[in-house]
């Protein structure tokens, strides 16, 4: 069966506008891809996210969680996130960090690809600061021909597709006010194609209640320039609002985490985001969440994510799954160090 999975490499524009038909970057039958139809991975390639049409933004690996902890709390996450990741989130959130932070995330995602990040994070009075790198890679892919007829001929060679963001944080902590800002410089790669562009994020929160253990939170994503690629091709970033909210609870054997966000891209209707994470004498945690952005594209399993942590010393591991139907399912695993 002829498959020209065109957006798996992770751009939603259409690729046929400026790649010439016999040059089509797809998938050879030897890799068994087989009966999974064209519109399922469309929606993997939306960066995990959705499938987006022609013409609507690209960059779309922006929109995957950062860390597993937020992935198993289905990324309700604007105003919780209080550690390194916050960089990726919610830049306001470098306000609740007390000391130095490194932090580490696998992804293991279908079809190949693999997401690795790293972000260092630090407090010093009521200034914070942070810095992450953000990489997302196919792995080697084929590149295929085809003929006139668009009928597949054969492979030419291979090919590699890397996404990758490079993050600069600053917050300040005013009461129980907190604003931040981050600049992201983003490079996209896809076989002899590479595209450049900067974005913006601006994030607040707000803490109240006794022990501030309510927050209220948001943030402004992926504001900027648009990716210019090598051949003039141009690709707007993924830009949208998150609103968010949080609020702990102590209990006998630990804290619970209740969290909401409300996710807002341009390009695509409004997601609800809900989470549950209950730590046990601060020691282990159970997370639990759902979406509701993928529901239409996949099914309503779909939008259900889970995961858990441990903590031992200065080290708190996290692990998180998260089902994508018939396209398999994806694993993080990420590792936060304290010191």
């Amino acid at each position: 069966m002829k498959k020209k999975i065109l957006i798996i490499l992770f751009l939603t524009f259409n690729f046929s506008e400026w790649i010439p038909l016999g040059q089509l970057l797809t998938f050879p039958p030897t890799m068994g891809i087989g009966g999974r139809d064209l519109a399922q991975m469309n929606i993997w390639a939306g960066s995990c996210a959705w499938a987006l049409s022609p013409g609507s933004s690209g960059v779309n690996f922006l929109r995957l969680a950062v860390g597993a902890r937020a992935a198993g709390m289905g990324e309700a996450f604007t105003a919780v996130a209080d550690d390194a990741s916050a960089v990726g989130w919610n830049p306001a959130g470098l306000t609740q960090i007390e000391d130095k932070q490194i932090f580490f995330v696998h992804g293991l995602l279908p079809l190949f690809v693999n997401q690795d990040l790293v972000s260092y994070a630090q407090s010093w009075d009521k200034y914070s600061f942070g810095f992450s790198a953000n990489f997302l890679s196919s792995g080697k892919m084929y590149r295929t021909t085809e003929n006139a007829s668009g009928d597949y001929t054969g492979t030419n060679g291979q090919f590699e597709s890397v996404d990758s963001a490079f993050m600069f944080s600053f917050a300040q902590r005013t009461g129980g006010f907190g604003f931040g800002a981050t600049l992201k410089i983003l490079r996209s790669v896809i076989d002899s194609y590479s595209g450049n562009a900067i974005g913006v994020d601006v994030g607040f929160l707000y803490r109240f209640g006794n022990n501030k253990n309510f927050k209220l939170a948001a943030v402004l994503q992926n504001f900027g320039s648009k990716m210019k690629y090598s051949n003039d091709v141009q690709d707007g970033l993924p830009m949208g609002m998150r609103l968010g909210g949080s609020y702990a609870v102590g209990t006998e054997l630990g804290k619970m985490n209740l969290s909401f966000d409300l996710n807002l891209p341009i390009d695509h209707s409004a997601g609800v985001h809900l989470g549950l994470e209950y730590w046990i004498q601060d020691i282990a945690a159970i997370r639990i969440g759902y979406k509701t952005d993928r529901i239409n594209d996949l099914d309503a399993l779909s939008g259900l994510c889970c995961g858990g942590g441990v903590k031992f010393e200065n080290f708190e591991v996290d692990y998180a799954y998260v089902p994508y139907g018939d396209l398999g399912q994806t694993h993080r695993i990420s590792i936060l160090a304290s010191f």
